[in-house]
């Protein structure tokens, strides 16, 4: 390590180095993976953030990607910078391992002139005709093809900073999907436009880590990375039941009995930990039945088209990788954050909740209402800069709320009280439309066939099938189910009408806003109900 630099240890895995013009290289959160070692490092100068990114800090191709970034927005600003964060990063990377679990991140509450100085750095989003389309467009970066999963994951993300009244619940998502399916690169684009302080994060643990982690947990996103590390009811019932607590009521609350060293004697500790926090995850089979019963699906593009433009995404990003987010994105979060509880209402409460009573009266509707008004309420937040407030001081939300999320979680809502998609309904058209070309004679329609229609591949066509065939819209009359046997597939039970959301300008007058409802507190018409979203990219 370069003598001229002086590492200073801050403590709960926090590192720093000062640069010969004051300005401060901070290095924290390493994480481990074999001989790589990955963090989030910072670069500020008088208080300020300058840049921010998530670099491999054994990787010299990251290291100098971080540099180029900033000698491209600041040039010849930081000469210092290279050698700087080699020796930072050698001196990290030795030691990332040493310590057990990082500190807590607390919001710390900011002095006026901080708060105006971090809404001067946010000022390029907060004061933008719409801060949706600039964190769309950054989402965009470097995802191929439709960019809805990191969008969903940014707005649930965002649901953490909602003020929660009984009954109400923020935005708990599962991407769910098989292995390589683009499940946590699509959490972390929205991860990366995420202060420090929002994210609690686990690659991996056990059942409790959530338990005995001191890291506070109010108005955080906890970010599992497999949902295999959650507790489950048949293994770990009392630790299931915290985790659903902290979910549905916004506290964790967890008994333990241990041994007391002074009298031999087991006493009771309680573990209780405040939210509301929302719930992050990625799985590639479904979720335990007490959470799977609550979820959302996303069906992620699987035509050749979109795997087309994943495919030219990573080409262009292996010639020229990507750089950090937008320091305004993150300061942005970080404002907002030192704000919550943002208190937010949805004045067309009501006549939303009527006309989803018409277009899907199942009992899914009703569990999944609160989920969606915690959707529209975060892109008010968002947008609170050119929101009006209430006599109550409450945030108002807009027509305009509801069609962005209406085009973000649509199709979310349709499967979730439906059981299918507009994919499931296509696999039962195309097995329907291969049988009468086939008339008058006999033909086994396969998954091959069905794949071959819908110009997807075979796997797809048999995921969409098999949850047509759960739903009793196709029949499969093959002769046995092992290896090598084809499937011959027939239609079912006829498919009912396609529900789900009604769209923006079916039932909102006056923009969503009405004199009547502006008061309203957003569930008389459904009352105290929960659930969580689950994102599916199993194709």
């Amino acid at each position: 390590m370069s003598g001229s630099f002086a590492v200073v240890d801050g403590g709960g895995q926090r590192w720093s180095i000062l640069l010969e013009n004051g300005a401060k290289l901070v290095i924290q959160r390493p994480k481990r993976n074999g001989h790589v070692v990955k963090a989030s490092v910072e670069l500020r100068r008088n208080g300020s953030l300058v840049y921010q990114d998530t670099v491999t800090l054994t990787s010299a191709r990251s290291r100098n990607g971080f540099v180029a970034e900033i000698e491209t927005q600041r040039p010849g600003e930081f000469p210092d910078l290279p050698m700087a964060l080699l020796a930072l990063s050698s001196r990290v990377s030795e030691i990332a391992t040493t310590r057990a679990t990082p500190a807590p991140v607390e919001t710390t509450e900011l002095t006026d002139e901080q708060r105006d100085d971090l809404r001067r750095q946010a000022a390029p989003i907060i004061e933008s005709p719409d801060p949706w389309a600039l964190i769309r467009d950054a989402l965009k970066q470097g995802y191929g093809g439709n960019s809805i999963a990191p969008e969903t994951v940014y707005l649930a993300m965002t649901t953490r900073l909602l003020l929660m009244r009984e009954g109400e619940i923020p935005g708990h998502l599962c991407v769910l999907g098989p292995s390589s399916a683009g499940k946590t690169y699509a959490v972390n684009r929205a991860a990366r436009l995420m202060p420090p302080e929002a994210l609690v994060e686990y690659e991996a643990g056990s059942s409790r880590v959530l338990i005995y982690d001191d890291r506070p947990l109010r108005h955080r996103a906890v970010i599992f990375g497999e949902a295999d590390s959650l507790p489950k009811d048949e293994q770990d019932s009392p630790a299931a039941s915290a985790l659903r607590g902290l979910l549905q009521n916004h506290r964790l609350v967890y008994k333990v009995t241990v041994r007391d060293p002074a009298t031999g004697k087991y006493v009771v500790l309680d573990r209780d930990k405040v939210g509301p926090t929302v719930l992050i995850t990625t799985a590639t089979r479904a979720m335990p039945y007490q959470l799977g019963t609550r979820t959302f699906t996303l069906d992620m593009p699987d035509d050749p088209q979109f795997l087309r433009s994943v495919l030219d995404v990573q080409a262009a990003l292996e010639r020229e990788p990507l750089g950090g987010p937008d320091p305004a994105l993150l300061a942005f979060q970080s404002y907002l954050q030192n704000l919550a509880p943002w208190d937010v209402v949805v004045p067309y409460a009501v006549e939303l909740a009527a006309s989803i009573k018409k277009s899907a009266p199942g009992p899914r509707a009703f569990r999944d209402y609160k989920r969606l008004l915690a959707f529209i309420k975060a892109l008010a937040v968002i947008r609170h800069e050119s929101r009006t407030r209430n006599e109550g001081g409450r945030l108002v939300a807009t027509k305009d709320d509801y069609a962005g999320v209406y085009d973000v979680v649509a199709p979310l809502y349709e499967e979730a009280i439906s059981g299918s998609t507009q994919k499931v309904r296509d696999a039962v058209l195309a097995v329907e439309a291969i049988r009468k070309e086939s008339l008058p004679g006999p033909l086994l329609v396969t998954y091959a066939l069905v794949a071959k229609h819908l110009g997807i591949t075979k796997p797809a066509a048999k995921r969409r099938c098999d949850t047509a065939q759960r739903l009793g819209w196709i029949e499969n009359k093959a002769r046995g189910t092992g290896q090598g046997v084809p499937a011959d597939l027939h239609l079912g039970e006829p498919m009912p009408e396609p529900s789900g959301l009604p769209k923006p300008d079916s039932f909102l007058p006056n923009n969503g806003i009405t004199g009547e409802c502006a008061g309203n507190t957003d569930s008389s018409s459904f009352g105290s109900l929960q659930a969580v979203v689950t994102v599916d990219l199993s194709e």
